[in-house]
């Protein structure tokens, strides 16, 4: 497994999260669709609200998108629960279930491997601002989790 950031990011000029969603989505070419699974109960609607609710925050990266992606071509689903959950955990660790922000994951199958795909916002429920993945800080977290998950 290894965790890449792909959206979300300031200097590629990517603070609109609708180019995101879409490309979770595959919205705009359908023949792809097949190849999604989304596996989070969170809906594109819900993460427009959330956008909505904290746009008068103006910040520079307002949210994060990013990707676990691994060699194998399938990973059973209580395996895929348990990543989602444990890197949940990670990311908004210290951070009350109730206040994490909306997070949709999306499973794409299209490069034949299995890439679980994430996007989430860089604030709270309460509107604090809580930057979710700052690479600096984050990244040795991150593969260190890679490397017992591999």
């Amino acid at each position: 497994m290894y965790h890449k950031i792909i959206g979300g990011k300031k200097s590629k000029g990517q603070r609109n999260i609708k180019k995101s969603i879409e490309y979770l989505l595959r919205e705009k070419n359908p023949e792809q669709q097949k190849d999604i699974k989304i596996l989070s109960t969170t809906t594109k609607q819900d993460l427009i609200n959330f956008e909505n609710y904290i746009l008068d925050k103006n910040k520079s990266n307002p949210y994060v998108c990013g990707v676990l992606s691994f060699e194998e071509k399938s990973i059973s689903e209580e395996l895929k629960t348990k990543l989602i959950t444990e890197f949940e955990d990670i990311l908004f660790a210290g951070i009350e279930q109730e206040n994490r922000p909306p997070v949709m994951w999306v499973e794409h199958n299209d490069k034949g491997r299995v890439e679980l795909n994430y996007l989430t916002f860089n604030s709270l429920q309460d509107r604090r601002s809580y930057t979710v993945y700052l690479d600096k800080r984050d990244r040795g977290l991150v593969n260190n989790y890679s490397e017992i998950i591999n």
